[in-house]
């Protein structure tokens, strides 16, 4: 804890060689707020910049987003989506109890992080950007397939976004309700990726509905389901071997692409894979502030005052405003007073 201690005073006194120098980077934050018993609650959670890098195994940037996912208890993706969900709508103050500031915290960043995917781009980016977010959730191996636009005259291309952790071919679909009304694709590349695998492909299709007031959504479906084909071990052979799968490539039109009406799927699937009861951002935040509460004000208080220390060595950096600068070295003796209090005694931080 000394060691700590004397660590922190030489980073404030550090700071204060930067109001005359400067040269410091600190990581942005995420603010969230929310509606409490007390009133309007901030809180600045670490604010992640999503990366397509998310998509590639042990990566920095990968690595720096599993440290939070990781804390969502293991298992494949439908135990993680019922857990997130349980999260944000089955707890109530027990239940809130009994979760840890690791787990908080990781739900926090996921629930930050999965809205901003989807508040905040639009389809095309939005499902790229989900395809690496789920990557990193899936965890180990998982990594997003990266697509070419270079092929030599007559290849396939890979059907699979993503594979998981065992090597599986995932096919992601992200729609709205009511938008687009097919899952399509080649049936060239499908053959190809079939053959690559040695498996029919799995298909992730993400819906999402619509909330009361425009631009919400009020939750989100997944469907996962098989997409098998008759293929042979020749790939110039016309005669194709049956792969199972939910479904085959002679159940919908022939031709150079398939065409499978979601409704179709929603029906023969009966119900969603995973459902995640998502919400306006406004209630996200309400439900990140009952959350705050139960972290207690010393961990409040480190994210906040890390969050009012990058704002103002920004400001003291970019505008030349000493007084900014004078507030940082106050905001790092209080983000060292604050970590303090939460660091095991007798331990080393």
């Amino acid at each position: 804890m000394k060691d700590f201690i004397d660590n922190w005073n030489t980073f404030v006194e550090g700071i204060k060689t930067v109001s005359q120098s400067g040269g410091i980077v600190i990581q942005e934050r995420q603010a969230i707020s929310g509606e409490t018993g007390q009133g309007t609650k901030t809180f600045a959670l670490p604010k992640f910049r999503i990366s397509e890098k998310w998509g590639t195994p042990g990566d920095e940037s990968r690595q720096e987003i599993e440290m939070f996912l990781n804390k969502i208890p293991a298992g494949n993706l439908q135990q993680k989506i019922q857990f997130v969900n349980k999260f944000i709508n089955d707890c109530k103050e027990k239940c809130v109890e009994k979760n840890s500031t690791s787990t908080i915290l990781a739900n926090l960043v996921f629930l930050e992080t999965l809205a901003t995917i989807i508040y905040d781009f639009n389809y095309s980016t939005g499902g790229f950007l989900f395809e690496v977010f789920l990557a990193a959730l899936l965890g180990t191996d998982a990594q997003q397939i990266v697509a070419t636009q270079s092929r030599k005259k007559g290849e396939a291309g890979d059907i699979a976004d993503i594979t998981g952790p065992s090597g599986e071919p995932i096919s992601l679909k992200f729609f709205k309700e009511s938008g687009s009304q097919y899952i399509s694709g080649s049936l060239r590349d499908l053959k190809a990726s079939i053959l690559k695998y040695g498996r029919s492909i799995t298909y992730l299709v993400v819906i999402k509905s619509p909330g009361q007031e425009g631009g919400d959504v009020s939750k989100i479906n997944f469907y996962q389901f098989e997409l098998g084909a008759y293929v042979d071990l020749d790939p110039d052979s016309e005669y194709l071997k049956l792969v199972q799968g939910d479904f085959i490539a002679d159940q919908f039109e022939k031709g150079p692409q398939f065409k499978i009406p979601v409704k179709r799927v929603i029906n023969k699937l009966k119900k969603p894979y995973a459902e995640l009861n998502f919400g306006s951002r406004k209630a996200l935040h309400d439900v990140a502030a009952t959350y705050v509460d139960v972290l207690g004000s010393d961990i409040e208080n480190i994210y906040n005052a890390l969050d009012r220390l990058t704002k103002n060595i920004n400001k003291y950096l970019v505008n030349d405003d000493t007084s900014a600068g004078t507030a940082a070295v106050k905001n790092a003796e209080d983000l060292r007073d604050a970590t303090i209090n939460v660091a095991p005694s007798g331990k080393e931080v």
